[in-house]
């Protein structure tokens, strides 16, 4: 069982975009603990929770993260089946909230988009921008913040209501400044492990 004392969220922070049945995009880095998203369902019934992974190559590791991450009311979607599935939901009228990692490392022939990020020349998975703009639906930023050991605070900002008002890269910007942001204020919340910067750009 999970202690809810243990996270604060903001529960209703897109309700008036769900109680008109409207689905939005979440975008957030591996920063803080951001396992503790998958348990936005308890605090939120009032959409369905699609958060994306990478499937594992082994298939019974795989199977026990998507179990552990299925548990508390969220439906992990396989990055693969991430516009079928959003499709799906909208001829439903299913209301979703559809959570992407920005800060993954794009496979060299999926590189589109290359800005300074923490003093270095990065890649940046415009995955999210694409969605967005795609379905045209609202892109909040989401933070999960260390209050004390053990207790968290999720936090979202609003980054645009309309995303096919906004300019190309637009939105891959703003969030990437935003973990930025974030990363610079405390360094030992980001997840500097992994591989980040294994692509240089081709002159």
């Amino acid at each position: 069982n999970i202690n809810k004392k243990k996270i604060k969220y903001l529960p209703n922070f897109a309700d008036d975009f769900f109680d008109e049945g409207k689905s939005v995009v979440a975008i957030m880095g591996h920063y803080g603990n951001w396992e503790w998203i998958s348990a936005l369902p308890l605090w939120n019934d009032k959409f369905t929770f699609l958060p994306i992974y990478k499937p594992l190559h082994n298939k019974i590791m795989d199977k026990m993260y998507l179990d552990i991450r299925s548990k508390l009311g969220c439906r992990p979607l396989a990055k693969n089946d991430v516009l079928r599935a959003m499709m799906k939901h909208k001829v439903d009228k299913n209301a979703t909230l559809t959570g992407f990692i920005g800060d993954q490392t794009p496979k060299s022939k999926n590189i589109h988009y290359w800005t300074n990020f923490l003093n270095q020349d990065t890649p940046i998975f415009i995955g999210v921008e694409k969605i967005a703009r795609k379905f045209n639906q609202p892109v909040y930023y989401t933070r999960i913040t260390k209050i004390k050991r053990g207790y968290y605070e999720v936090d979202v900002e609003l980054i645009t209501e309309n995303p096919k008002d906004t300019e190309e890269f637009q939105i891959t910007e703003i969030h990437t400044r935003m973990l930025e942001k974030d990363i610079k204020a405390n360094p030992a919340y980001w997840l500097w492990s992994h591989k980040r910067w294994k692509h240089s750009r081709k002159i």
